[in-house]
C-alpha cells in the first residue's frame, strides 16, 4: 500500500514538473527524468501496465522540453514508445517514436519496424511500407524490416517488388563489398519467386565471402526450386524434353550444397544442410527413376554419371551415425 501511494504521489508530481521543466538546469531536468524513467521500469517488471506507461510517458514528455535533454535522452523517448506499442496504444507510440526518428535515435533501425506497424494497426498501409522504405535504406540488413517490408511488397508486388529492389541496389552501389546485403537480396527475390534473380544475388555474395556456408545453402535451396519448377510443371509425357533443364538445377543444387557442407563449422547447422540434401534428393531419385523407366532410350541421365555420390553417400552416413542414433 505504502509503494502504491508513492507511485501515485510521482504520478501527481509529473503534471507539475512538466510545467516546470523549462525552468530547471538541464542536469536538474536530467535527473528528475532518470528517476521517472526508474519507477517506469520498476512498475513494468511487476506488470504494472497503467502506472508503467504514464511514467515512461511523463518521463519522455519532460525530455522533449529541452532540445538539448532530448538527444540525450533519445532512448527515454524510445522506450515510452516501446511501452505504448506493447499496450497497443499505437498512437501514443506512433507519437514517441517519430520523435525518436526527428532525433536521429535508430536503436539500430527497430523504430522504422514500429512505427510501420503502429500504421499499419491504425489502417494506414501506405505509410506503413513508407516508413519500411527509409528503414531499408539506413539499415538494409535489419530483420525486423525485411520481415515486414516481404509481407507489404506480398500486398501490392506489381508496384513495390521494384521499388525495394531499387533501394537495395542503391544500398549495394553504397557497400558494395557488402555480402549480406547481396545475400538479403538473394532471400528478398527467393521469396517472390525471382529464382534467376535470386541465384545472381547469391552468386555475387559468394564472391565477397567465398567461405560463407549459408551462402551456397541458400544458393542450393534456388536451384532445387528451378529444377522442381521444370520437374512438377512438366507434363508426364514432356518430362524427357526438359531432362537437360532438370538434371543441370539438381546438379547446381547439389554442388552449392556439398560446398556448404563442407565449410559448415557448426554441428546443428551439418544436420540442417544433411536432413535438407536428403530430401532434395529424394525428389531426384524420383526424376531418375521415370527417365530411366519410361523412355526407352539411351541416356546420360543416369545415376551412374550424377557426380555427386560420394556426397549422398556421406550425408547418408552422417545421417546414420549421428542423427538417427540421438
Amino acid at each position: 500500500m505504502k509503494k502504491f501511494l508513492i507511485l501515485q504521489f510521482v504520478l501527481c508530481l509529473a503534471s507539475i514538473c512538466v510545467a516546470q521543466a523549462q525552468e530547471m538546469t538541464g542536469p536538474e531536468l536530467e535527473a528528475l527524468i532518470d528517476s521517472y524513467s526508474a519507477s517506469a521500469s520498476e512498475a513494468y517488471s511487476k506488470s504494472d501496465m497503467q502506472n508503467a506507461i504514464d511514467l515512461f510517458n511523463k518521463a519522455a514528455d519532460l525530455a522533449l522540453t529541452n532540445t538539448d535533454v532530448a538527444k540525450k535522452k533519445a532512448y527515454v523517448i524510445y522506450n515510452a514508445g516501446l511501452a505504448n506499442h506493447a499496450c497497443k496504444s499505437y498512437n501514443a507510440a506512433k507519437k514517441y517514436f517519430s520523435e525518436a526518428v526527428r532525433l536521429e535515435y535508430y536503436n539500430y533501425g527497430d523504430v522504422f519496424y514500429y512505427l510501420s506497424t503502429c500504421e499499419e494497426k491504425v489502417g494506414n498501409n501506405e505509410l506503413a511500407f513508407n516508413w519500411l522504405e527509409r528503414g531499408i535504406v539506413l539499415f538494409p540488413l535489419n530483420a525486423l524490416i525485411g520481415i515486414n517490408l516481404g509481407y507489404f511488397v506480398s500486398l501490392d508486388k506489381e508496384n513495390r517488388f521494384n521499388k525495394v529492389l531499387g533501394l537495395l541496389e542503391k544500398a549495394e552501389k553504397n557497400d558494395s563489398d557488402n555480402a549480406s546485403l547481396y545475400t538479403f537480396e538473394g532471400i528478398f527475390r527467393y521469396r517472390f519467386n525471382d529464382y534467376d534473380g535470386a541465384i545472381s544475388a547469391y552468386k555475387k555474395a559468394s564472391l565477397i565471402k567465398p567461405e560463407e556456408s549459408t551462402i551456397y545453402k541458400l544458393l542450393g535451396a534456388v536451384y532445387h526450386e528451378k529444377a522442381v519448377s521444370y520437374y512438377y510443371e512438366t507434363w508426364e509425357d514432356e518430362i524427357w524434353d526438359e531432362r537437360e533443364n532438370i538434371w543441370k538445377y539438381y546438379n547446381a543444387c547439389f554442388e552449392a550444397l556439398e560446398k556448404s557442407y563442407e565449410l559448415c563449422e557448426s554441428y546443428d547447422n551439418k544436420v540442417e544442410i544433411t536432413k535438407f540434401t536428403l530430401d532434395v534428393y529424394n525428389h531426384f531419385y524420383k526424376f531418375l527413376y521415370k527417365i530411366n523407366t519410361y523412355y526407352e532410350k539411351e541416356n546420360i541421365y543416369t545415376y551412374g554419371n550424377f557426380k555427386y555420390k560420394d556426397f549422398i553417400e556421406k550425408c547418408n552416413k552422417f545421417y546414420e551415425t549421428e542423427i538417427n542414433n540421438k
